[in-house]
């Protein structure tokens, strides 16, 4: 299927029904631009298999244009997400989610030093669940990460155990300036995951991996609400 999107200002999204419960997101740093791609192609796919969500593509089109981390303007996105922002991309973005409140946001990102996936998450997986998205990532050749996730970054440093980094939503809600922050504290999600998709990998991987991701936790989730 053919995505349709709307537009505010430079930002494109989607949304199928009425009362979405899903948020999906991703192209928040524009040298994780690959998985863009793999998102947009496999809710193509699955659209008939998905519940209500709505998707914005490139949280930062302008980043995602240059392929940097930081924006037109200089901004990490992800670091200065505030309400009384100026910066116009967020205020798009304000301006699209605002009207919903969400079960869950996915936030898709890549880390372009790893060849191994991980997955932040704030308590939505079960460990069967873990469990068998760890079985379909072996299944097509991807490890999961144990490590730090970016030392040099003084928002990140946490470890990941078995391509699983655990946080809760008060760890989250310091004010960083990240999405998570903003969308927690204003009650807009109850939860999110950031699934790393292992930059290293080639695009098919990508599209694999994304793919294992939608089948194994996102759409078996929302088939029971």
């Amino acid at each position: 299927m053919e995505l349709q999107f709307n537009k505010i200002g430079t930002t494109e999204y989607i949304v199928k029904g009425e009362n979405p419960q899903l948020l999906i997101m991703s192209g928040t740093h524009g040298d994780e631009y690959q998985v863009i791609a793999s998102v947009e192609k496999t809710i193509g796919r699955l659209w008939n298999e998905l519940s209500d969500f709505l998707f914005i593509p490139q949280v930062s089109p302008s980043a995602v244009l240059a392929k940097t981390r930081v924006n037109e303007n200089g901004l990490d996105i992800n670091r200065n997400f505030f309400d009384d922002s100026s910066e116009k991309e967020i205020q798009n973005l304000i301006k699209i989610i605002t009207p919903y409140h969400f079960d869950t946001a996915f936030t898709f990102h890549e880390d372009p030093k790893r060849n191994k996936f991980y997955i932040y998450d704030t308590g939505f997986l079960n460990h069967k669940t873990r469990l068998n998205l760890k079985k379909e990532l072996k299944l097509i050749g991807i490890k999961l990460y144990n490590g730090v996730d970016d030392p040099s970054d003084p928002v990140l440093g946490y470890q990941a155990k078995k391509g699983y980094i655990r946080t809760s939503t008060e760890d989250i809600m310091v004010a960083h300036g990240s999405f998570e922050d903003w969308a927690l504290s204003k009650k807009i999600i109850s939860h999110v995951l950031n699934p790393e998709i292992p930059g290293r990998a080639d695009q098919q991987i990508k599209d694999e991996i994304v793919e294992i991701i939608f089948r194994q936790i996102i759409i078996p989730h929302f088939a029971e609400r």
